[in-house]
């Protein structure tokens, strides 16, 4: 299963923060609303691979006109044993106080009154009704972010199923759909980008990936379900600022490329090379397509 580092979710959090779609989720917020959804006072949210715990920090203040209990599911613990401590920092800077341990703790302000439970569990075993049944159960919001590229097709209609059977709102964020653009062009960025899209659709973790298959295959199964589906553009634009984050992800491309063009490790490499100069020389763009996608019951 791809396994992120901590170092990694961090870097990519400004980025991610910028290219979300603020129209499609307030859209889905005012659905969210007191008086629209179930009438319990608290919003009942699960987040599924939620890492360091950037789609809490995004989304949670647009929520804050209502309490919210968040269930938060990774397969890593140590990145959920860290959790407190960066929202901890995030919660500061809202005039609210962290309190309690690392599987549930408390950030309440002026404007938050969240408690945050954590799980650990293989999202990978999403069948097994034991282990993710119960995490369901009640929800008034299932959400994640950079997830669903990363999953086979059975894997996501598996999702669909356990939100349709509880009538569960969705949002999923930055899911990635193919489109990668480096400026100035290469003439080699055509054929760096059908690698890497091929590399995107190897298994993951949990089959067979849907790499940049993924948000069309959502706002399809969803729609097959009966929800109200909306998706939005949330593409990475990153250019000289976002040179911290460039070179890994070209890197990461490089290596992606590599695995899938065995035999064309010297093309790659020159590739490579070229793009990091352009990084150095302060004039690369990278722009990387993503979807945000939200659901809804009719």
């Amino acid at each position: 299963m791809g396994d992120f580092s901590a170092e990694w979710l961090t870097l990519r959090e400004p980025a991610d923060r910028q290219a979300r779609s603020v129209e499609l989720l307030g859209a889905l917020v005012e659905k969210l609303g007191p008086g629209r959804v179930r009438d319990e006072r608290t919003l009942s949210i699960l987040d599924l691979g939620t890492g360091t715990g950037a789609n809490v920090r995004y989304v949670a203040p647009h929520l804050s006109s209502r309490a919210q209990c968040w269930c938060l599911v990774d397969r890593d613990a140590d990145l959920l044993h860290q959790l407190p401590q960066h929202i901890a920092a995030w919660a500061l800077d809202r005039g609210a106080i962290v309190s309690g341990g690392s599987s549930s703790f408390v950030a309440r302000g002026p404007t938050l009154d969240c408690l945050f439970e954590t799980r650990t569990a293989d999202l990978s075993r999403l069948a097994d009704d034991a282990l993710f049944g119960p995490l369901f159960e009640g929800r008034q919001l299932v959400t994640a972010s950079a997830l669903l590229d990363l999953v086979s097709e059975r894997w996501l209609e598996l999702l669909v199923d356990r939100c349709a059977a509880g009538g569960t709102p969705v949002l999923f964020a930055l899911t990635y759909d193919g489109r990668m653009a480096c400026r100035p062009e290469d003439p080699d960025d055509a054929w760096i980008r059908s690698l890497v899209n091929r590399h995107q659709q190897t298994n993951k973790g949990f089959g067979r990936a849907l790499g940049p298959d993924a948000a069309m295959a959502a706002i399809r199964l969803f729609g097959a379900a009966g929800y109200e589906v909306a998706s939005a553009p949330s593409d990475w634009v990153l250019g000289g600022a976002a040179a911290s984050l460039q070179r890994p992800l070209l890197e990461g491309w490089a290596t992606a490329a590599a695995e899938i063009a065995r035999g064309e490790g010297p093309r790659v490499r020159d590739w490579l090379t070229r793009r990091l100069a352009q990084l150095d020389a302060g004039v690369s763009e990278l722009i990387v397509g993503h979807q945000d996608c939200t659901g809804w019951p009719r």
